[in-house]
């Protein structure tokens, strides 16, 4: 028996895809150290002593770019509150 077949509508496609693109698009507006020190704090939950380390600059450093990615990340994404 062949499965049913799954399509979704045009206009869900379009949302899905919006979905997406806003978080890329936020995450792009951070600086490539900032994304990082973000990333590796927020979705890896390393201490800021770790990313200190992996990004070479010092903790009061790390916890500045975080600061900062989370407030542009915010104001970037309010729509998504």
């Amino acid at each position: 028996m062949a499965a049913a077949e799954h399509s979704t509508s045009p206009a869900r496609n379009t949302e899905g895809r919006d979905t997406v693109r806003e978080p890329r698009e936020a995450l792009a507006l951070l600086s490539a150290e900032q994304r990082a020190c973000w990333g590796l704090r927020e979705l890896d939950g390393r201490p800021y002593e770790f990313v200190a380390e992996a990004v070479g600059i010092s903790q009061d450093a790390v916890r500045a770019r975080v600061f900062r990615a989370r407030r542009c990340l915010t104001q970037a994404l309010g729509t998504w509150r």
